[in-house]
């Protein structure tokens, strides 16, 4: 029986950051990745709307970057500090969070079909918007493996 850890792979993306820019995630490739999510937590002091990109590109130097063609399925939650539910959102390839203060959890599903393949697109980024300097930034890939084993192959390389 394999481990949770050895089937899925977590991975930063913007490290804990203040959002007084906008902020540009790691690329990673998704080559060998069943379905991975965004996940993005933000902590706002200062009532300021977010806008969260998931991009795609063709190599993990972010070569060709550009936006999804095809929606993304989304769950979010502008009350995520007290309460764990998250609410399904209508399918997009963005989402821009309310304006109330308070932390607040962004989630975009991505199959790596929804990619632009004809372009050789096969590598996952995520990007936001400049928000205010009382907000706190943080995301990171949730990548479901398509080999289940400790050693898969890296998703830091093409």
């Amino acid at each position: 029986m394999s481990h949770p850890w050895e089937e899925i792979r977590l991975v930063q993306a913007i490290a804990p950051t203040v959002l007084g820019s906008s902020q540009t995630g790691g690329y990673v490739s998704l080559k060998n990745v069943n379905k991975a999510y965004i996940v993005v937590h933000l902590t706002s002091v200062a009532a300021a709307a977010v806008t969260v990109y998931p991009y795609q590109a063709t190599a993990v130097a972010g070569t060709g970057a550009k936006v999804f063609a095809n929606t993304l399925p989304i769950w979010s939650s502008s009350t995520f500090g007290g309460d764990e539910t998250l609410n399904k959102q209508t399918a997009a390839v963005n989402f821009a969070t309310d304006a109330s203060t308070g932390y607040k959890c962004v989630i975009f599903e991505v199959q790596p079909g929804q990619m632009d393949l004809n372009g050789s697109f096969d590598v996952l980024n995520v990007r936001c918007s400049a928000g205010s300097t009382d907000q706190i930034i943080q995301a990171y890939y949730y990548l479901d493996m398509r080999y289940h084993e400790q050693d898969t192959p890296t998703v830091f390389g093409n």
